[in-house]
């Protein structure tokens, strides 16, 4: 089945730095939403959707690489340079808390049935936004029983 849910690419080291709890904080060119969980897709090479994301509903820090890593210190799991090497040429950055990070495979699914494979993106993402997956009907409700907003396509 086609569906389209929120996305948010990560790149494969910094979502196990996340993962690890070393990494407790996302940077982005623009405020990301923090109402709602959404999935996280690891970019190449891993290429795939690896976990669900909550961020903390505190209003997101803003500001240059540089003040925003001193600010937060070592919880922001990259340094000034990395950021500034990543976003370079923008002199405003958003910083949200990661309030939780789920892995996919720690997620509940049927008893007595092998697992079905992990719902897996249409085209990979660029950005944060609302993306075509293909998934088995089996992650449907489990998806939507941790407040995951997913809709249906029409086939």
């Amino acid at each position: 089945m086609i569906v389209r849910a929120l996305v948010l690419p990560l790149r494969p080291d910094y979502l196990l730095a996340m993962l690890r709890g070393e990494k407790r904080w996302e940077f982005r060119r623009r405020p990301l939403p923090v109402t709602e969980p959404m999935l996280v897709y690891a970019t190449a090479p891993a290429s795939r959707i690896e976990a669900l994301l909550w961020l903390n509903n505190d209003v997101p820090r803003s500001g240059d690489a540089i003040d925003l890593v001193a600010g937060i210190g070592a919880e922001a799991g990259v340094s000034a340079t990395q950021l500034e090497a990543i976003y370079g040429e923008y002199t405003r950055l958003y910083a949200h808390r990661v309030g939780c990070i789920l892995p996919l495979g720690c997620l509940p699914r049927s008893p007595g049935r092998a697992p079905s494979p992990r719902p897996r993106v249409v085209t990979p993402p660029q950005t944060l936004g609302r993306i075509r997956l293909q998934m088995s009907e089996e992650w449907l409700p489990i998806l939507r029983s941790w407040g995951l907003s997913i809709t249906e396509e029409a086939t």
